[in-house]
């Protein structure tokens, strides 16, 4: 198995229910960009035909996360309210991936998203 990484995020705004608390939902997406297969012309042209015929991961969802998240709307968390995830790896293959943070505020309704690309290095 692999190691894992944390994500570290501040939220701002978030807007109190009438039990003054706060309530948002987050989602975290990790979708396969591309698999690291190496030198080895055969398993690189075996992997590009399973990539065409959809028998591989690439482009799809990897790993999907949601949840709702709650907590008391006192003058600090209403400023700034930080969140700390960690995901392992599993058994994920070497290449690049994209992750997709997307946060809903669930009493407002607004919502924001970020994307970065990462990679995950041949052992």
């Amino acid at each position: 198995p692999r190691d894992s990484f944390s994500l570290y995020g501040e939220l701002f705004g978030l807007a109190p229910n009438a039990e003054q608390r706060l309530r948002y939902e987050i989602e975290v997406q990790v979708t396969v960009l591309s698999i690291d297969r190496g030198r080895d012309p055969m398993a690189r042209f075996f992997g590009g035909v399973a990539d065409l015929v959809g028998f591989s991961e690439v482009g799809e969802d990897k790993l999907a996360l949601r949840f709702t998240r709650e907590a008391p709307a006192t003058p600090d968390n209403r400023r700034r309210l930080p969140e700390l995830l960690t995901l392992g790896l599993g058994t994920s293959p070497s290449g690049r991936y994209r992750l997709t943070v997307n946060v809903t505020d669930l009493v407002s309704g607004r919502s924001t998203s970020s994307q970065r690309e990462f990679s995950i290095a041949r052992p």
